[in-house]
């Protein structure tokens, strides 16, 4: 804030934006990428490569096992660099991550597939994205300004808020007493596990983590997962 102040008071004192702008000292590992062509010209977007990397090692382990991504080398994406944003680029793994996060959301003979040269036209690349970006909206995503050619493009903000998206539906699902039969013990007094169950996934997920913190003596209390965290 007080950078922004300053550059405020620059742009005061000056006749152009242009003249009086500087670039801006990053923190260490956050990388910052421009805007789309449609934003303004000095839109930047940033992310941490710890989010990144959090990212790569979540896909690496729910499709591991992926008989075809290991085939066409698509798995296991590196950490290095943009190895993630171009491993996104056919728009296979994205699909594969929506039927991962909500089973059969994707009908996967409908996947266009690289030929025995590992290449696959642009063309059949736009329908692949196009199936993720339509898949997304079916599991609850939010696409809104995001294209098929944003994902080609491999832009990083664009692809990580998605890519966030899709994984978190995904670990939402798995809230169930099947998959968790220890939410019986999140039962407040006089309420029923038909009430509980009846709460969303990510409401259930609070009380677990406010009963955690109860029984080690905190007396803090979470209603969301973003400010209060």
């Amino acid at each position: 804030f007080d950078e922004f102040c300053k550059i405020l008071n620059q742009v005061k004192s000056k006749n152009t934006f242009k003249e009086t702008i500087k670039p801006i000292e990053l923190k260490k590992k956050v990388n910052v990428n421009k805007g789309s062509e449609k934003s303004s010209e000095w839109t930047t977007h940033s992310y941490a490569e710890e989010e990144k990397l959090a990212f790569v090692d979540w896909i690496n382990f729910r499709l591991s096992k992926d008989e075809l991504l290991l085939k066409h080398g698509n798995i296991p994406i590196a950490e290095d660099g943009t190895a993630l944003f171009a491993a996104l680029r056919d728009g296979i793994i994205l699909n594969k991550l929506v039927n991962d996060s909500v089973e059969d959301t994707v009908d996967e003979r409908a996947l266009n597939l690289p030929n025995d040269a590992g290449k696959l036209s642009i063309f059949k690349i736009q329908e692949n994205q196009t199936l993720a970006l339509n898949s997304c909206v079916a599991i609850g995503c939010n696409v809104v300004n995001i294209g098929a050619q944003d994902l080609i493009e491999g832009k990083a903000h664009l692809c990580l808020g998605l890519l966030w998206q899709v994984i978190r539906i995904g670990l939402m699902a798995k809230i169930t007493l099947k998959d968790c039969p220890g939410l019986r013990a999140l039962l407040d007094e006089f309420e029923t596990l038909e009430q509980l169950l009846a709460m969303s996934p990510e409401e259930i997920l609070c009380r677990w983590v406010n009963y955690q913190l109860n029984k080690v003596g905190c007396k803090r209390v979470v209603k969301n997962f973003t400010h209060d965290i």
